[in-house]
């Protein structure tokens, strides 16, 4: 199966604000009950987020931090998932995140793009 093949859009979603870079853990609460997650970038509207196996879920409540928001799945593509959020997230809770982060976060982020990408290309 090639990798268009593999990918389900769900719906045409195109971001309309730039997203803040991450490399953060998270937590995705669906019906199929709760999952580690790293949130990959946020936005007002949506975030990426990289799951463990594949992911089934087609919406649920995505927390970080302090912060939680509820948000539908967009699109998918392996493990990842793009959502869009029910309501827009605060200026404060973007500024909030990416002021946490870290050049420990930043590697993280390199590290698992690499990853991915190796795991891409077998």
């Amino acid at each position: 199966m090639s990798a268009s093949e593999n990918k389900t859009t769900e719906t045409t979603f195109r971001r309309s604000e730039p997203r803040v870079k991450l490399a953060i853990d998270a937590i995705f609460m669906g019906l199929n009950g709760r999952q580690q997650v790293t949130l990959l970038d946020l936005s007002g509207e949506g975030a990426k987020v990289a799951f463990n196996e594949p992911p089934k879920e087609k919406a649920g409540f995505l927390s970080w931090m302090e912060f939680e928001t509820f948000g539908d799945v967009v699109w998918r593509e392996g493990l990842y998932v793009g959502l869009k959020f029910d309501r827009k997230i605060s200026e404060a809770s973007l500024a909030n995140t990416r002021a946490r982060i870290t050049d420990g976060d930043a590697y993280r982020h390199e590290q698992l793009l690499k990853q991915a990408k190796e795991w891409v290309e077998g």
